[in-house]
């Protein structure tokens, strides 16, 4: 008997593996007893297709305490979310690419009580993709990066105060002569970085760089973390853990890389693990980086 298998991970709590022979998956809050926090969870199908995880908006649930969000999404083509909860209000906050008659744009809601109507963050004649959310404990500020697939793409950054009033003017990270793309971001020690992508000889064209940026004072100051001659998806990711900063991303069709900043902020050399398939990418490379990662 085939059966399909699905994690359930909820951004708080363990993966937990069950087993299903349908194909499932929502964005949704389970409405807790009053005073609990309200926290978001990603249900995933998973089942062997080369892109499973286009399947995140297909609403599964109908209990009334589940609140589904985007339900949808994944008739209208959605990009994936990115999901964060605000540590100071317990808010959850998703941001997506949604597909519009003119293409994609960039939009959010948060929850309280209810899912509020996305709001377009970023919106243009070309797409806006693969948002990136990241919260500043220290000021609630809310960060949102994404990229724009322009002739040369580029990634842009706008931030809003911790109730969401408003944004700021989006300002571009990467560089205007060079093709920038998927960024990934994160807070570590009380700086904001992001990681992404750049095709310096052209978009599509390899090798390609793995950039992080800081940003120092209002400035996004990069440094190139190694290059790979990967021709897919690279997407990097940069992640903070035991105090931390580490880089992992696609280096090839079954192998993830990554590298880690050193002590004296010198990149320590690239390691390599292999992976079966996306799930394996997902779910188990990039943790067992991150248990590596973050050792002494």
């Amino acid at each position: 008997m085939k059966f399909t298998p699905y994690l359930r991970r909820g951004l708080c709590g363990p993966i937990v593996l069950a087993l299903s022979l349908t194909c499932w998956a929502e964005v949704s809050v389970i409405d807790p007893a009053p005073g609990t926090p309200k926290r978001p969870g990603i249900l995933e199908a998973i089942d062997g297709d080369s892109d499973p995880f286009g399947l995140v908006w297909q609403k599964y649930r109908t209990h009334p305490s589940v609140k589904v969000l985007n339900e949808q999404g994944l008739a209208n083509g959605d990009g994936y979310p990115s999901i964060a909860v605000h540590p100071t209000t317990d808010t959850p906050i998703v941001a997506w690419a949604s597909n519009s008659p003119s293409g994609y744009d960039i939009v959010l809601s948060s929850y309280d009580g209810s899912w509020s109507t996305p709001t377009v963050i970023a919106s243009s004649s070309l797409d806006e993709l693969d948002p990136s959310l990241v919260i500043d404990p220290a000021t609630g500020d809310v960060h949102l990066f994404w990229w724009v697939d322009d002739s040369t793409p580029a990634v842009l950054h706008s931030v809003a105060p911790q109730d969401l009033s408003s944004w700021s003017v989006p300002d571009v990270v990467s560089s205007p002569t060079e093709a920038s793309l998927r960024p990934f971001g994160t807070m570590h020690n009380g700086n904001l970085y992001v990681a992404y992508e750049v095709h310096d000889y052209g978009y599509g064209a390899t090798p390609r760089q793995i950039v992080l940026s800081q940003d120092i004072e209002g400035t996004f100051v990069p440094q190139i973390v190694t290059v790979t001659s990967y021709d897919g998806t690279i997407a990097p990711q940069v992640h903070s853990s035991n105090g931390k900063l580490w880089v992992d991303w696609i280096d090839s069709d079954d192998e993830a890389g990554w590298s880690r900043m050193g002590a004296g902020g010198q990149w320590e050399p690239v390691q390599l693990m292999p992976y079966d398939d996306e799930m394996e990418l997902r779910y188990h490379v990039r943790g067992a980086i991150k248990l590596i990662a973050q050792q002494p």
